[in-house]
């Protein structure tokens, strides 16, 4: 089985409330792995979290991880770390070290969100950066988000293929981020014309972009806690990790 390291799906909150003459504010951190982690340890993997503030503190050695998953984790959060935004010195740039990581053999893979891909307002940017390349989907530069309230139920083109996990639906989803798909990449799912699920080999590694939410708002309740979700984790888990 494989290791796992999600980095992301993490965020402080600072809630005002006003009643009458008076407001206050209440401050909370949470976390978006409640789904996505049991899906994956329950097929044995191992599941390591990195929240996105301690990307610039406790960035691990990645040479004891098979699969690394970047989620609702904006470019700028691995570029402009303390010594660099702060201090004004050089520091190594994290996402030469993913690039680096999945060439040499690793799996990678990118999942939607407000601060995945390009994200709302633009503010993930990953256009034009180094993880860019190694991705199976172009990447625009204006926001991308595709709000679908009403649900949307994707369709797979490829039915079969084992990074599907065997899943059979892939949704209602409640949004994604609009990506185009590179030419030499496989399309195994999709939200209309859009890309759902897109992969391809680079270097001795795999990379996938999965383009909608490992969670709620976008992962509708509905479908984060169906079958259907687990299998199609422990599919794209397993095929970019190499044992499928």
């Amino acid at each position: 089985m494989a290791t796992v390291l999600l980095i992301g799906e993490s965020w402080f909150t600072q809630l005002m409330e006003v009643k009458g003459f008076d407001s206050f504010t209440v401050s909370g951190y949470e976390v978006g792995t409640q789904w996505i982690e049991p899906a994956l340890t329950g097929a044995g993997h191992v599941f390591r979290h990195l929240p996105s503030h301690l990307v610039d503190g406790a960035w691990p050695d990645l040479s004891d991880v098979d699969v690394v998953l970047v989620s609702d984790c904006g470019a700028n959060t691995f570029l402009l770390g303390t010594a660099t935004f702060t201090g004004g010195e050089p520091a190594p740039n994290k996402l030469i070290e993913l690039v680096e990581f999945v060439r040499g053999g690793g799996g990678l893979g990118m999942i939607g969100g407000y601060l995945s891909f390009s994200g709302i307002d633009a503010k993930a940017q990953f256009a034009g950066s180094p993880l860019a390349d190694v991705l199976p989907v172009v990447i625009g530069r204006t926001d991308d988000r595709v709000e679908v309230p009403q649900g949307v139920n994707p369709v797979a083109t490829q039915p079969d293929h084992v990074a599907l996990g065997g899943a059979t639906t892939f949704g209602p989803l409640l949004g994604y981020n609009q990506v185009g798909a590179r030419p030499e990449a496989d399309v195994l799912a999709v939200c209309g014309d859009d890309p759902l699920v897109a992969l391809w080999e680079v270097g001795a590694g795999r990379a996938f972009a999965y383009t909608s939410d490992c969670g709620p708002h976008w992962a509708s309740r509905t479908y984060a806690d169906s079958a259907d979700y687990a299998l199609l984790w422990q599919g794209l888990v397993g095929w970019a990790a190499g044992t499928r």
